[in-house]
């Protein structure tokens, strides 16, 4: 066997379940897995962690993710542990309301979106996992993808637990281990990236939920409001020219009197709600997005972040892990059932998915790239654009794209573009 053009110890490997193995129990991980125990295909994964641990950010769950879930039968324990949140607003610092960002308009029984900590959405997924029948091996290290030495094809996966290494034979190894993935880079799929300036997020405790998204634009950074909770609730400030080295010396406090400078309306609900800020809450993340070229090898797959991750500010990241599962669980099904995982089976995922993914990676850099322009002109081409998309967002055909279903087509693109152009 041939582990990264290497050749290794010939040992018996042990079957992955259904023979596919997915490496990795995130989001798109646990997603994929419970998608296909609903239709009867078991699977193993493996993920490095021994446990879930707390959210340190939280995500919008928004109106087709909630759909997915309600068909794998995991929403209500999801909305359990979450905060529904009606139509986002998105004000100037004046307190000037720029837009209203519609939610549910085309899922009438969604007419919100949820607040919630990935880790909550995790510890679900999990427990719903586990009573399908899949095999989850926590605290299960992947050390490299194992591929036949005459072909090149994906066969299995050389795995580490507890000190011993094994091999899982499989038909089909996944991808779901975020964008840093190793599995990706085993099958030598090219990327591209980019990097944009550090994020900032303070934990605070406070005695009252809000009961909308609340995002604050300013020249330069933004400050993000989102409940994780009933007594949890996390700030965001997004600053350019510092590099995250400066922001953790400089510490919270200095983070604190930003906020509070740039945005005293925001001092104001936090003076107002008790909150408090935690010892050691601060998180420094510097994003980065990772396109991979191709998500599909003979016998492998990539999902989620392993095959594209976005700006947190897109807030299309986790909607677009649990659509990679909903679609390539069918395709799964079916090679399992023909025995065929060619790189040209698993076309029908990956086409569709890049696709959409082409068009989210563009609009992903003009929003970031617009919420970080610095001078008069970023700040008034902000604010036109945020007032066009108040009434962009209310037509049903805008509300297919932005919530993931499809791409636009050339004609519904340029229509959208001088549209909020002009």
């Amino acid at each position: 066997m041939v582990i990264g053009g290497a050749e290794v110890d010939q040992t018996t490997p042990r079957p992955a379940q259904s023979g596919i193995l997915i490496v990795g129990a995130g989001l798109a991980g646990l997603t994929l897995a419970l998608a296909l125990a609903r239709k009867g295909v078991k699977t193993t994964v493996i993920e490095k962690q021994n446990e879930i641990a707390p959210s340190k950010w939280a995500i919008l769950l928004y109106p087709i993710g909630m759909k997915i879930f309600q068909d794998l039968g995991v929403l209500e324990g999801i909305m359990s542990l979450a905060m529904p949140l009606k139509d986002s607003q998105v004000d100037t610092l004046g307190g000037r309301t720029l837009a209203t960002i519609h939610a549910g308009l085309l899922l009438k029984d969604f007419d919100y979106s949820l607040g919630i900590g990935p880790s909550e959405i995790r510890m679900v997924l999990r427990k719903h996992v586990l009573e399908s029948g899949v095999e989850l091996l926590e605290g299960a290290k992947y050390l490299g993808a194992v591929k036949d030495a005459g072909s090149g094809r994906v066969i299995g996966a050389r795995c580490t637990q507890d000190g011993q290494e094994f091999v899982f034979s499989s038909r089909l190894l996944v991808g779901a281990d975020g964008y840093k993935s190793r599995v990706r880079e085993d099958f030598a799929v090219k990327t591209e990236s980019r990097e944009y300036p550090p994020v900032v997020g303070i934990m605070v405790r406070h005695r009252h939920g809000l009961d909308r998204f609340h995002m604050v634009l300013a020249s330069g950074y933004q400050v993000v409001m989102l409940p994780i909770s009933l007594d949890l609730m996390q700030v965001g400030l997004t600053e350019r020219r510092i590099t995250e080295e400066e922001l953790i010396k400089r510490g919270e406090g200095y983070v604190k009197k930003r906020i509070s400078d740039a945005v005293p309306s925001l001092s104001q609900v936090l003076d107002a709600s008790g909150a408090n800020f935690r010892d050691e809450s601060m998180l420094v993340i510097r994003p980065q997005e990772i396109w991979a070229k191709s998500y599909a090898v003979d016998g492998g797959v990539l999902v989620g972040d392993a095959a594209h991750s976005f700006h947190p500010g897109t807030g299309q990241g986790a909607q677009q892990s649990f659509l990679d599962a909903q679609i390539l669980a069918p395709v799964i099904e079916r090679g399992v059932n023909t025995g065929d995982f060619s790189r040209e089976s698993l076309r029908e995922y990956e086409k569709p998915r890049q696709t959409l993914m082409g068009f989210w990676k563009g609009n992903s850099q003009r929003l970031i790239s617009m919420e970080t322009a610095d001078g008069r002109f970023g700040i008034w081409m902000r604010n036109r654009y945020m007032r066009k998309v108040d009434k962009i967002t209310e037509r049903r055909e805008v509300q297919e794209v932005l919530l993931g279903l499809r791409p636009p087509s050339r004609m519904e693109l340029l229509q959208l573009t001088l549209s909020l152009l002009f």
